[in-house]
């Protein structure tokens, strides 16, 4: 059986105002007061009133009775005794089984028990979610990546091998002709160039061996260098090498002939070293300036050609009593003549023309000494 309500008990509707209340409980305690078997239901008009007639109580009791009736679905009982006398049943305004009507304060507190309900389940989560570590178990240390594991995923570099240069061993037969071929013409070149040297009298090769060294020095550096930044392989090196120094050797072979060729040409004259009226070198020390090598040599042509004309003039048999002592005379001039242009100047220049005009004036004293015999 349903528990009645204070409404019940009074016999009066949800919505009864104050003075209803007050007129109910007056009716029912008037009607019980005297009935001994009914001190229970005395108890119950009181405590109903009591609650009832205090608009707070009040309140807090309609939102109990809502809450209440929602979660229950049921409705209170009517408590109303069926008799003439009671005046609760004889008011218009009594409507026992009105349902209640709802409230701003009862939706309120509805509402915050609802709130106070979430906030205990989050932190219900909370701390279910802290304890097992988020889907996980928190006591459980994480492991570092280890990166010295033999199963590393990650690559190792390899060193690299140094690539093996190209040995001499490698050549093909294409460098081998080729360096063949350079190298006899070089032998060839050195040869020609040796065979016109040998050729040469011992003073002009004395005059020139320290010249000729510093033109082979400065013709295999170059030649070396030049080589050796065209080509990397040691053979095309050489080869490259031999090429560069074929005409350049050639060069001076050709420059040293026509210096041979001007040597033989001059004609084996022969002087008396006694000649009363020899110059010496100092006497034509003063006329050295203002001539060059190439004038003093073609001084020393026309006075070569003077002294011949006269010695083709003279008979056979003249020519024959004179030779052995002209070829001695023209041994001595020249000694003569080179040793004093050494000795009196140091730079090739003036000692070339020097020499010359030493034996143009002997040359010319000589040929009027030959005039004389026939």
């Amino acid at each position: 059986m349903t528990q009645p309500t204070y409404y019940d008990i009074l016999g009066i509707s949800l919505s009864a105002d104050t003075e209803i209340i007050d007129a109910a409980y007056q009716a029912l305690t008037k009607k019980y007061k005297h009935n001994p078997n009914a001190a229970h239901r005395l108890v119950q008009i009181r405590q109903a009133y009591e609650t009832l007639s205090d608009p707070i109580k009040r309140a807090d009791y309609d939102s109990w009775l809502q809450m209440n009736a929602r979660f229950s679905r049921t409705t209170p009982p009517n408590f109303s005794t069926q008799t003439t006398h009671s005046p609760i049943q004889t008011t218009d305004d009594y409507r026992p089984h009105e349902p209640p009507k709802p409230k701003k304060s009862s939706l309120t507190s509805w509402l915050v028990g609802l709130l106070i309900a979430m906030i205990a389940v989050v932190i219900l989560a909370y701390f279910l979610v802290s304890s097992a570590g988020f889907f996980g178990h928190r006591d459980e240390p994480v492991t570092p990546l280890n990166h010295d594991t033999p199963n590393s995923s990650i690559p190792k570099l390899v060193a690299i091998e140094p690539m093996i240069p190209f040995t001499p061993d490698e050549i093909t037969p294409e460098q081998r002709a080729s360096y063949e071929h350079a190298h006899a013409a070089y032998l060839a070149a050195v040869n020609r160039i040796n065979a016109v040297w040998n050729n040469l009298p011992k003073t002009i090769q004395d005059e020139l061996r320290d010249e000729q060294r510093s033109i082979n020095s400065t013709r295999e550096e170059v030649c070396k260098a030049q080589a050796a930044s065209q080509y990397s392989h040691p053979m095309d090196i050489d080869t490259a090498r031999y090429q560069c120094e074929v005409p350049r050797l050639d060069e001076r072979t050709e420059t040293l002939r026509i210096y041979a060729a001007n040597v033989a040409d001059q004609p084996t004259l022969f002087y008396d070293p006694s000649y009363p009226n020899q110059p010496t070198y100092s006497d034509h020390s003063n006329h050295l300036e203002g001539y060059t090598p190439s004038e003093a040599h073609a001084l020393y042509d026309d006075a070569v050609a003077h002294i011949n004309a006269v010695w083709n003039e003279l008979s056979d048999e003249t020519q024959s009593l004179l030779r052995d002592e002209q070829r001695a005379i023209n041994a001595d001039r020249e000694r003569y003549c080179q040793v004093n242009a050494q000795n009196t100047y140091n730079n090739r220049h003036d000692q070339t023309v020097a020499r010359y005009l030493c034996e143009v004036a002997l040359l010319y004293e000589r040929a009027e000494e030959l005039a004389l015999y026939d």
